[in-house]
């Protein structure tokens, strides 16, 4: 049941990765809006599914995952966009290349734990992770 979701990601990122240009198109916004709609709703599935094996699948369990999911995305972005763009801007200042890669390694891994331990896939918090340094615009460091 995973494998169409990974599928559908791995063939964006590969194409990504051999054909480059087609990113600087407007359409590459779009395409990874939807990678990322994609895997939210991946996350979900697989709760509901989850559920249904376990035989207790109702409107409400589904709505209490979809709230819960909703609030981690949120406040993490949140509260990392006031401090994570930041801290990658204050060590892209340093001019060291050793400590903005061990901090980007650290928050990357910081968040998949968090993602994981709450219940999420890995791939969601790396994801926020990226997102949060990438919105510091010092991602060509």
């Amino acid at each position: 049941m995973v494998g169409p979701f990974g599928a559908c990601s791995g063939l964006a990122t590969r194409t990504g990765r051999e054909k480059p240009a087609l990113f600087f198109l407007a359409v590459a916004e779009l395409v990874f809006g939807v990678l990322v709609f994609e895997d939210l709703m991946a996350i979900l599935l697989l709760a509901a599914l989850t559920a249904l094996t376990a035989g207790s699948l109702s409107a409400t369990t589904l709505l209490r995952t979809t709230a819960r999911l909703g609030g981690f995305v949120i406040a993490l972005l949140g509260l990392g966009l006031l401090a994570i763009p930041r801290l990658i801007r204050y060590l892209v200042r340093l001019n060291s290349p050793e400590k903005l890669l061990v901090a980007v390694v650290g928050l990357c891994c910081a968040l998949t734990l968090l993602a994981q331990a709450l219940g999420y896939s890995v791939a969601l918090g790396a994801f926020v992770a990226g997102s949060l340094v990438v919105e510091s615009g010092a991602s060509k460091h």
